[in-house]
């Protein structure tokens, strides 16, 4: 129970924020009977008995075979080398082993790449099991322990629960009129943490952050960040009276640093005095270091950032949409996660679907609360949401949030391991007129300094 309590509150909070390739040169695939195949929770059987197949320490599913078991119409060009699939609406077009596909949907097309090429064997193309995944607009992943392939359709799953969140779609809502916009915001954050180890003298941290930045709804964002030794409160003075030292952050050190976010070419960019001479690096103060994510991050990674980027900038406004994207995005690895998944939405719906709700006619809020987890908001007289509340109380860990159209507070406190580490963050924003950021240095200066980290 402890471990759904925390997917529910990963859930609950997530509503408020929202190599090299294989090729068909490598040594013959083996195909191992035993490998199943599971669609929503049952095992299932491949069209012409069809049996996946582990190439390369990858496993791959037979095109035709696997989207005409779900129903598409396949057609094969053997001029053009192309095969293709077609369901509801949505078309699926695969050359060869090329490492990528095609997928035409709503009058729009686009690439798919995947680190594991596609390859053809005995006149079948195989397809690695992330890439089908994609291409079909379904969770798919591989249980190693039970050698079985696990497929989800989040469609159907998120389509039980439909019209029965209209209040949570209505904190979705709430900043609807931020979406697909530049933002301006600034932040005000204090950390404290202290080491209550057994073996170790307790001692506490404290220290104080600022921000100030802008965002761009295609992820692009430019920041200010400075960092001092926090000004000690009642709080600390308490501490001290227990025997507690204070350690130093900065030593007094004010550390400023300039971030820039190039998410049209997945790097970022840091600027930082400091750090230049903790590396013992001789650089220029204005010098500027680099993280090239595609570097850092796989080929899967990269494109679920790209599509969390675009949720981002289209906005998701109602719940079968979030449920679906948060579904699509978490791992599918054993034979239990469908059942897991579907008793999540379950707890859910029981406790905070519109039938959970209690509403108090006198200060028009909405209250809902189960397994740790309180919401509280208010609507106006519109029926639209303008304030709300979020508490979660999960054994070593409590986290409060509140907020309304334009500011943000949050604060957390956790206590475990031998430390206690506590945080409060306001966050105010507005729209901005800004639509373009320039995130690469180069951009404002040609003879700027890059020194690649990674």
């Amino acid at each position: 129970m402890k471990s759904m309590k925390k997917k529910i509150s990963a859930v609950l909070a997530g509503t408020l924020m929202l190599g090299s390739f294989s090729t068909a040169a490598l040594a013959a695939p083996q195909a191992e009977k035993s490998i199943g195949v599971q669609l929503d929770g049952q095992m299932i059987t491949l069209v012409n008995d069809a049996e996946p197949v582990i190439n390369n320490g990858r496993v791959y599913l037979p095109f035709r075979s696997l989207f005409e078991t779900l129903g598409a119409e396949v057609e094969w060009d053997q001029s053009s080398g192309i095969i293709s699939a077609v369901k509801d609406g949505r078309e699926v077009e695969c050359i060869g082993n090329q490492p990528s596909v095609v997928i035409k949907e709503n009058n729009t097309s686009r690439i798919v790449n995947t680190s594991a090429a596609p390859y053809i064997e005995n006149g079948k193309t195989m397809i690695p099991v992330r890439f089908a995944g994609e291409a079909l607009g379904y969770n798919i992943g591989w249980d190693s322990t039970n050698k079985t392939v696990v497929m989800m359709d989040a469609e159907k799953l998120a389509a039980q629960y439909d019209g029965q969140f209209t209040y949570l779609e209505k904190l979705l809502n709430m900043n609807k009129e931020y979406q697909g916009k530049s933002l301006e915001y600034t932040a005000t954050s204090n950390f404290l943490l202290m080491d209550e180890s057994e073996d170790a003298e307790k001692t506490f941290y404290e220290f104080h952050m600022e921000f100030n930045g802008t965002s761009t709804a295609d992820g692009n964002m430019a920041m200010d960040m400075t960092m001092t030794d926090g000004n000690s409160i009642s709080q600390l003075k308490q501490l001290l009276a227990k025997g507690y030292s204070q350690s130093r952050a900065f030593n007094g050190e004010k550390i400023s640093m300039d971030i820039l976010c190039d998410m049209d070419n997945f790097v970022v960019y840091m600027k930082c005095p400091l750090l230049n001479t903790a590396m013992g690096m001789n650089a220029d103060a204005d010098a500027y270091f680099s993280i090239d994510l595609k570097s850092v991050m796989t080929a899967e990674d990269i494109a679920v950032l790209k599509n969390a980027l675009k949720e981002g900038k289209n906005g998701i406004d109602n719940v079968h949409d979030y449920i679906v994207y948060i579904l699509n995005n978490v791992d599918m690895d054993s034979v239990n996660d469908y059942a897991d998944f579907a008793e999540l939405l379950n707890m859910v719906k029981d406790n905070f679907s519109d039938k959970a709700f209690k509403y108090d006619a006198q200060y028009n809020r909405y209250q809902a609360s189960a397994a740790g987890i309180s919401l509280d908001f208010h609507a106006d007289s519109q029926g639209n949401i303008d304030n709300y509340l979020v508490q979660i109380n999960e054994d070593n860990l409590d986290i409060l949030m509140q907020g309304t159209k334009d500011r943000t507070y949050f604060t957390f406190e956790i206590n475990d391991y031998g430390f206690n580490m506590s945080m409060d963050m306001n966050m105010n924003y507005k729209v901005s007129d800004v639509k373009e950021l320039k995130t690469n240095p180069l951009l404002t200066n040609p003879n700027a300094t890059i020194i690649p980290l990674m």
